[in-house]
């Protein structure tokens, strides 16, 4: 099974992948939303989404791979999740930057916040891009480069998570306060995200603790 997982070419099924969940999060966005938006903006946010999900996609592997061997097979595509993903993001910049800052530059004071937490997120993944590179990683070395990538990439997570909270908020109230069944697609995705990051800190406890199942089993035992 293994080797037939790897003969594919993970570039082109993520890409695959990503032309199926871009219309879908547009179609969402446009459906859930409750006001007039443009089309550039409608397609947009399935790029956008799509690329933080495809990075959560990225890290959650890792993690799961750590408890499951199932998806041991699925490792060798956490770099195209993770630089595919970039790049929608940095999309989500670039348009954004065209369609809202520039006709309305003091929406750069009014979300300094937003926009900043953003912009080093994006920088944090660009630095994870380029220390991708096989020429890297030999002269950093494995372990090191490892650190590095799980660290940087990460950090950018949580920084993009935030800027997506911040931006987000008064929208989520809206819809808490509403009759509205189906949720915003930001808001489902932010519990994804948050969902990742309670992963990973329970990995690290596990590596640094081992806090396995049986630990936790014994000390309530010890304790009860």
């Amino acid at each position: 099974m293994a080797s037939k997982i790897k003969k594919i070419n993970p570039w082109k099924n993520i890409i695959l992948f990503s032309f199926t969940t871009i219309p879908l999060f547009s179609v969402y966005y446009l459906w859930t939303t409750y006001k007039d938006v443009q089309i550039i903006e409608i397609f947009l946010k399935g790029f956008t989404n799509t690329g933080y999900l495809l990075i959560g996609f990225s890290l959650l592997i890792g993690s799961l791979a750590k408890f499951w061997n199932y998806f041991d097979t699925y490792l060798h595509y956490r770099k195209q999740l993770g630089i595919i993903g970039f790049f929608y993001i940095l999309l989500h910049g670039f348009v954004g930057t065209l369609i809202y800052v520039f006709p309305n530059p003091l929406i750069l004071w009014d979300n300094f916040w937003v926009i900043f937490y953003g912009i080093l997120g994006l920088v944090l993944f660009f630095v994870c891009y380029c220390i991708s590179e096989i020429v890297v990683i030999r002269v950093l070395g494995p372990k090191l480069w490892r650190r590095l990538i799980r660290y940087i990439s990460y950090t950018a997570f949580i920084l993009g998570t935030i800027h997506v909270f911040l931006a987000k908020y008064t929208v989520w109230q809206e819809y808490i306060i509403s009759d509205r069944i189906f949720p915003p697609i930001s808001l489902t995705l932010f519990v994804f995200g948050i969902s990742i990051l309670v992963f990973r800190a329970y990995v690290f406890l596990f590596d640094t603790f081992h806090l396995g199942k049986d630990t936790v089993q014994g000390i309530i035992s010890k304790n009860s």
